[in-house]
């Protein structure tokens, strides 16, 4: 395999080719004694040396001589360097790895050491044009193209295969970038992956050219090659990504592949992102697994399954823990390398959209955090699912652009360093119920009454329900309510904020829980004077787990 290089930061070192000294040397000795032994049976140069690869964690405070020192003690060759993280990738002979692996482990100057992991990418690009964007419209996009107009900028540094430079839905829109392969350049993709997040992302917008991008202005492409064409990525290749995209101040790291296995040197790098600003996406899988998948499961990262056309769970997208957002996943159209469009199915694609509103969001509130822009994409996300399959819902970009709370949410990630979520906003009730609103369709400035019922199917016991009406309802009462446990107070009803709130009357009463606990509230309004249809007609259903209403499940 091509090894990686780094050419843009000092701090990373070139890897060195493996196995080359082995081979010449054979060469030269048989150069010397083919005039001695032309008539003997030629002698057989040995294999190449088979090589296995260590990050190696040094303790703080070492020097870089000291660090050095360890590496010639312990055994290996230094391949690179993760210098603010004081990590090092070594290559050792296979046949020794173990040993060499448990001289690192025993080391007073070695943190930690693992063996370096693959990892790949989540989602192939399709040869079929499907000649439609039907997940704009499914986030909310409609409705702020053309409204919400970015006076900020945004970057979106794409962790993947590369990124064409030559794809016309990208033209202007891409800065320098950075490549862990040696010989190589961020701004050729041989996979076609990476260019199909970028564009998915961050393409140009009515510019009678390819797809509209989720990103619509405001946003550029960093293009960071940290896959190989297969689409395949070491662990160090891709914790120096992290942190080079860090390092040159991407606002957004898009990390559009996934492994099983945890690694807490590449933990570190997320952590060093996110302490330097970036909003961290990654896809969560496409093996229909509720086994947690890295780096969509480490803290801090925002962990995105694939949703389909029903906002259902598409049926190859993995769930559980690690998922935090959900977004359409399924036949979304995306730029093909050279020009042209394909089409991706994949949680890649869901994190390629989550990414793209993420550099949106920012674009437009350039004082935003990345704790606050987290928060604004969970708080505002539709119900879709459990909170297993979308975490707090599928992604509404409209709703989470007009949010200005400056509220901050972190990920807390799965195993090991948390139980998933947190899970926050007024759809987090519906996203972890099973919930309907009857009749759902009505004639305008009429009074009609809608009967809403849910239960709970996730997320803890509820002790406060809240209802949010549309805008343009009026006249807000309630007929009838019914609980099947507890005794609940009367309902408030907040005509301003179209709201109606009800709670357990104490704490000792009997909660709603999940999966038998349910609630009716008969809700008597007068429609809007105009039609609405699609988000602006949708009924919002919050649950809390405190009597207060101020804690989500």
């Amino acid at each position: 395999m091509m090894r990686r290089n780094h050419v843009a930061t000092p701090t990373f070192t070139a890897r060195r080719v493996r196995g080359l000294i082995g081979v010449l040397t054979a060469s030269v000795l048989l150069a010397l004694q083919a005039p001695v032994i032309a008539s003997a049976i030629e002698e057989i140069p040995p294999a190449p040396l088979t090589t296995t690869s260590l990050l190696v964690k040094m303790v703080a405070g070492l020097s870089d001589v000291d660090q050095q020192a360890v590496i010639a003690r312990d055994g290996g060759v230094e391949s690179s360097v993760i210098a603010p993280l004081r990590l090092h990738v070594v290559d050792v002979d296979t046949t020794l790895l173990e040993e060499t692996q448990q001289r690192y482990a025993s080391d007073p100057q070695v943190q930690r050491v693992e063996v370096e992991k693959t990892r790949e990418a989540q989602g192939v690009p399709s040869d079929v044009d499907y000649g439609a964007q039907w997940a704009l419209p499914q986030i909310g996009w409609d409705q702020a193209y053309g409204t919400v107009v970015p006076s900020g900028s945004a970057t979106i540094a794409v962790l993947d295969t590369g990124v064409d430079g030559n794809q016309p839905d990208l033209a202007g829109r891409l800065v320098p970038g950075f490549s862990a392969f040696p010989d190589s350049s961020p701004t050729v993709d041989p996979n076609g992956h990476g260019t199909a997040m970028a564009t998915i992302a961050a393409a140009a917008t009515d510019n009678a050219t390819g797809i509209a991008g989720v990103a619509y202005a405001g946003v550029q492409v960093m293009p960071v090659q940290v896959l190989d064409a297969n689409g395949l990525g070491q662990d160090g290749d891709i914790i120096a990504g992290v942190v080079a995209a860090a390092d040159a101040g991407a606002n957004v790291i898009l990390m559009a592949f996934s492994s099983q296995s945890y690694s807490p040197d590449l933990q570190d790098a997320i952590n060093y992102a996110w302490g330097k600003g970036a909003v961290l996406v990654a896809a969560t899988g496409n093996d229909a697994l509720a086994t947690p998948s890295y780096p969509a499961g480490d803290a801090k990262v925002v962990g995105v399954s694939a949703t389909d056309s029903a906002d259902a769970l598409w049926s190859g997208s993995n769930y559980g823990a690690d998922v935090f957002l959900g977004a359409p996943g399924v036949d979304v159209r995306a730029g093909a390398v050279g020009g042209g469009t394909t089409s991706i199915t994949g949680t890649s694609a869901s994190a390629a959209i989550v990414a793209g509103a993420a550099a949106l969001l920012k674009a437009n509130d350039s004082s935003a955090s990345n704790g606050v822009i987290v928060g604004r994409l969970a708080r505002n996300a539709d119900a879709a699912g459990t909170a297993d399959q979308t975490g707090n819902g599928r992604v509404n970009l409209v709703r989470a652009l007009t949010d200005i709370s400056t509220e901050s949410v972190v990920p807390v990630g799965s195993a090991p360093s948390g139980a998933g979520g947190p899970f926050v906003g007024p759809y987090v009730a519906a996203a972890n119920n099973d919930a309907h609103v009857a009749p759902g369709w009505a004639p305008t400035n009429t009074t009609v009454t809608f009967s809403t019922l849910y239960r709970p199917t996730g997320g803890g016991t509820v002790q406060h329900v809240r209802i949010k009406l549309p805008v343009g309802y009026t006249a807000i009462s309630v007929a009838a309510t019914a609980f099947s446990s507890g005794t609940w107070s009367t309902p408030v009803v907040d005509q301003v904020a179209r709201t109606i709130d009800v709670q357990l009357t104490s704490a000792a009463a009997t909660a709603l829980a999940v999966g038998s606990g349910w609630a009716r509230i008969d809700v008597t309004a007068t429609t809007p004077v105009a039609n609405q249809s699609g988000n602006p007609a949708e009924w919002r259903m919050q649950t809390f787990t405190n009597t207060a209403g101020t804690t989500g499940p």
